[in-house]
């Protein structure tokens, strides 16, 4: 709680700065498969923090209030959120419709979304890919030929966390690039790698993590009865989503 305290103390003076007012009461975003302990332990934090929170609401759920917001069309209709994030995945399903003010005397009517199911899986996410990727890297490392009877760059953990770094950076250049030249200097004892990466290549270490990507797009119709045909929009969030084959 304390750590998390400190964080968002951090993100409070930025919401200070930005506004140009003091913040004090917050409504945060959560993963949906939290529970009673996780948010009791938050809520603790943002009271540390300084902060007085009025409600959590899950991530997708408050997208799709921006997107409520924004809304033209006057048609009822459904929207698949998809959301792809560093270390997770969330799929929701969200109907939209306009509806008559229950305020007498007022004849407006207003923007209402209803949530109807939500599917999601806790172990994929962007930086999934850069593990994977990692991984690839550290084997390519420890095969140079300067590296043979040494040990492994797996052996130190300031090492990895260079290397995952790295394949960050590397995996945002192959998005938009099918071929890349990387390049670390000194990632360990004072040795370079260098070498060819291929988009292809990416793909293919990650071949398993694709196939999950889907699933929660299908659990997630499942839950709610529809087919992907009952779906009239389709909303991507999430840093990891600008990987081609994501898309």
């Amino acid at each position: 709680e304390e750590i998390v305290a400190m964080i968002m103390r951090h993100v409070k003076e930025l919401a200070d700065k930005q506004s140009q007012r003091v913040i004090k009461d917050v409504v945060v975003t959560i993963p949906p498969w939290w529970g009673f302990q996780e948010r009791y332990a938050l809520h603790d934090a943002l009271v540390i923090a300084g902060l007085n929170p009025l409600a959590f609401v899950h991530e997708n759920t408050a997208a799709a209030l921006y997107y409520a917001l924004e809304r033209q069309d006057n048609q009822t209709h459904t929207a698949m959120f998809y959301n792809l994030g560093s270390g997770s995945l969330k799929v929701s399903i969200i109907e939209f419709e306009l509806v008559n003010s229950t305020e007498k005397g007022d004849k407006n009517r207003y923007e209402s979304l209803r949530v109807i199911s939500e599917a999601w899986d806790e172990t994929v996410g962007g930086l999934t890919f850069d593990v994977n990727l990692a991984k690839y890297l550290a084997k390519q490392f420890d095969e140079l030929p300067q590296r043979k009877g040494k040990k492994s760059i797996l052996s130190s953990n300031p090492a990895i966390a260079k290397l995952i770094k790295e394949s960050n950076k590397l995996k945002e250049t192959l998005s938009a690039n099918k071929i890349v030249q990387f390049y670390a200097e000194s990632i360990f004892e004072s040795t370079d790698l260098k070498l060819n990466m291929e988009r292809s290549k990416f793909e293919e270490l990650n071949a398993e993590v694709f196939a999950k990507l889907t699933k929660p797009i299908d659990e997630a119709l499942r839950k709610a009865g529809k087919t992907i045909n009952d779906i009239d929009a389709f909303e991507i969030l999430g840093g990891a989503v600008r990987i081609p084959t994501v898309q």
